[in-house]
Parts: structure tokens; sequence; C-alpha cells
């Protein structure tokens, strides 16, 4: 399974809008600039759903792993 395979599992429950983020910041080499133009919203709100979006799979990462040992 390849690293954005994972990804898009990991952020299926998100809205597509805040996965594009992740995909095109990660999958893409876009900056928050540019992921912002692509989706039509400004770069800090690219940053702020990046940010979200971040605090979500650490916190699932975090139960995920907690659950593993």
């Amino acid at each position: 399974v390849g690293s954005m395979d994972a990804l898009d599992e990991m952020t299926r429950a998100l809205p597509v809008a805040e996965r594009a983020v992740l995909r095109l910041v990660y999958g893409g080499g876009k900056n928050m600039r540019e992921a912002g133009a692509a989706l039509g919203v400004s770069e800090s709100r690219a940053s702020q759903l990046h940010s979200a979006e971040v605090a979500l799979l650490r916190a699932r990462l975090g139960v995920e792993l907690k659950g593993v040992a």
C-alpha cells in the first residue's frame, strides 16, 4: 500500500476539500498558497484546513498506536 493510499484511507471521513489540501500538499508538492488557489480558498484557509487535518490524523494515529501495544 502506497503512502498516498494510506493517507486516503485515514482521511476518508474528512470532507473532500479537506482531503484535497493534504493530497495537494503532500502528494502534489504544492505549497499552501498553491493548494489554496487550486481549491479557490485563501492561503490562510488552506493552512487552517491543513492544521485541522493533521491534528485529526495525529489523534487517529495515537488511538491506533495505543491499541497496538
